[in-house]
């Protein structure tokens, strides 16, 4: 934890008008938002991170249901759109999917 003697120097001049306490609430507010902070990033990440999963899900059943030449076609396609295409990989899965769906597959 920051002492207050840390805390003015990062406050600089601005902590001259201010007392010992008032420097102490600032810092547990600083702390406060911090851990929320912190917090709110592990949830994102932690939500993308299933929803990406959620994705390859859909995609493997996708596939599933594909006969193997067309499987193969799908990764394939999926591959060169990720690489060739600079897309993310579940938006290159997703775009191959859609095209071989719609009848997209020359």
């Amino acid at each position: 934890m920051l002492s207050v003697k840390n805390c003015r120097q990062i406050l600089g001049l601005e902590s001259d008008n201010l007392s010992e306490r008032e420097i102490e609430a600032l810092r547990h507010q600083l702390y406060c938002l911090a851990t929320l902070t912190v917090a709110r990033f592990v949830e994102t990440q932690s939500l993308a991170k299933s929803e990406s999963n959620a994705n390859v899900l859909d995609f493997r059943s996708a596939l599933s249901s594909l006969m193997d030449d067309e499987r193969e076609s799908v990764e394939e396609r999926a591959a060169v759109m990720e690489f060739d295409g600079n897309l993310p990989r579940d938006e290159a899965e997703r775009a191959a999917i859609a095209l071989t769906f719609r009848g997209g597959d020359n």
